[in-house]
This record gives structure tokens, C-alpha cells and sequence, in this order.
């Protein structure tokens, strides 16, 4: 299974007007295409891709009540985020997987697509630790995307440092379901299943290890259809150099906003 581009051998990126990207926002319900002004639409094919953006609001990080049985998420700017790479196969409907990749560390997050050779990179937001930076790299444009304000409609589950590490779901989220009596474990490690209290709940459960804060399973269910995503693969610490800066990964790669570059596609 290849977890980067960086594996594979690259020829030289392909452009123009036909070449294709289709951002798109991660969502734990579909992977929602991303709208685009004028022309730039008629560019877009594909709908699974991948972006991220800044949150529009820092937000206050919700709190563990004392009486449930398994602890938060790393919250915004804690040393001690367990590092790892985590290889998920993601089902939609119950009829469409794709491989969903993430890497984590305290400094950074990297969600991937492998297959269509894109991928998102977050950082910690210098002046607001609540908030994250974010940059799409698009392995057939060869292109890193500054990602702004208003560049995507907002996903919660990329709107803030400590929900980006998650992978698919919020903190938000997370905290509002309740710990059953039931575990599994898988790769050496022991998972309690949470489950929504009621059925208005979209996330309807994650089986969650709390020391390394990571998933093995979760589902959501709402009017679009059912989402799972399964863990295929997990390795502690992250693989080495999955996190470094997309620049330095890729030097001979353009750099540019993703505003500037959607004109250019409109332009070809």
C-alpha cells in the first residue's frame, strides 16, 4: 500500500486548463466537493480530493465531564500528542472504499489520500494555538497550496488544532458520546467502544483508545448514507519524514495560494 507520493515515481507534473483538481473539504459524512467561482468549475472532475482551511472562529476546546470513563484528546498545544501514522480504509454507503491516511506528531498533522495523490498539511497557528495553518499538496499539478480564509466551506473536523489530529471527527463530537462496558483490541492495543446516547446523533460510535488518542473504528449515519472508517494500519512513532514541511518535501514543486492558482485554472 503506498502511504505518499513521495514513494511512487513522479514525471513531470501535468498543467494547463485540463488539468484536473477537485479540492474538496474532508467530511466524516462524504467527501464534499469544494465550489469554485466562474470557469474554474468546468476544471473540476474528480470528487475525492482533499483541502483544509483555517478555522473561521478560534473556538473554545470542550471539556471531559469528571465522570467519564476515558480521557480527551490532546488539547491545542500539548507537548505530549502521541505521534503515529494510522492507514484507514474509509466506506461510503457500503459501496466505495478509499484509503485515508493520518500522521501526527506534536508539531503537526498530514492527512492523505494516497491514490489520488493529494494531501493536507496542518500546523499549529503562531498566534492562536486554537487554530491551525493549513496547505494542500496536489502530487499531478505538482503544486503546494497556501490555504486561506474562505479558499472551502468550513469542516469541523479541519476548523481547529485539536479536531484536525482526530482524523474524521471533533472533539465536539467525541465528548458527547458515552463509554460501554465493550473493548476489542487490535495492534496491541485495547479500544472501548463510545456510543451516541441518541439516534439525532450523526456520530453513532468510535471504539477509541484514550493513551494514544486514536480510533480504530468509527460510523456516522445521516441523510446522505452511512460512512465507517476502519483502521488497516498503525505504526508509533510516525513514519520518518511523513511530516516534514510539503516545501521541503517537494522544492522543485510550485508554491502558491490556492485563490491565485484557481485563477490560473479559470485562465487556461
Amino acid at each position: 500500500m503506498r502511504s505518499d507520493s513521495e514513494s511512487q515515481p513522479e514525471g513531470p507534473p501535468r498543467r494547463g486548463a485540463a488539468a484536473v483538481v477537485l479540492t474538496v473539504v474532508i467530511t466524516v459524512v462524504i467527501w464534499r466537493a469544494l465550489e469554485v467561482p466562474g470557469d474554474a468549475a468546468s476544471a473540476l472532475q474528480r470528487t475525492d480530493g482533499l483541502t483544509a482551511l483555517e478555522t473561521l472562529e478560534p473556538r473554545a476546546t470542550p471539556r471531559l465531564s469528571e465522570t467519564q470513563a476515558f480521557s480527551s484528546p490532546a488539547w491545542p498545544g500539548a507537548a505530549s500528542r502521541p505521534s503515529l501514522s494510522a492507514t484507514y480504509l474509509r466506506s461510503v454507503r457500503g459501496a466505495v472504499d478509499e484509503v485515508f491516511v493520518l500522521h501526527r506528531d506534536a508539531a503537526r498533522v498530514s492527512w492523505q489520500s494516497p491514490d489520488s495523490g493529494r494531501r493536507v498539511d496542518f500546523e499549529q497557528h503562531g498566534l492562536d494555538p486554537r487554530r491551525v495553518l493549513s496547505q494542500l499538496s496536489v502530487r499531478d499539478e505538482g503544486v503546494v497550496l497556501d490555504l486561506a480564509l474562505g479558499d472551502a466551506a468550513s469542516d469541523p473536523s479541519a476548523a481547529s488544532w485539536a479536531d484536525c489530529s482526530l482524523g474524521g471527527f471533533t472533539v465536539q463530537e467525541l465528548t458527547a458520546l458515552r463509554p460501554t462496558e465493550a473493548t476489542r483490541e487490535a495492534f496491541g492495543v485495547e479500544f472501548r467502544e463510545l456510543r451516541a446516547v441518541g439516534e439525532h446523533e450523526a456520530l453513532r460510535e468510535v471504539w477509541w483508545n484514550a493513551e494514544l488518542e486514536v480510533a480504530l473504528e468509527w460510523r456516522r449515519v445521516d441523510a446522505s448514507g452511512e460512512v465507517r472508517q476502519v483502521l488497516q494500519d498503525l505504526q508509533r512513532p510516525a513514519r520518518a519524514g511523513e511530516l516534514r514541511d510539503p516545501v521541503e518535501r517537494h522544492p522543485e514543486w510550485r508554491r502558491l495560494d490556492f485563490a491565485d492558482w484557481l485563477d490560473e485554472v479559470s485562465e487556461g
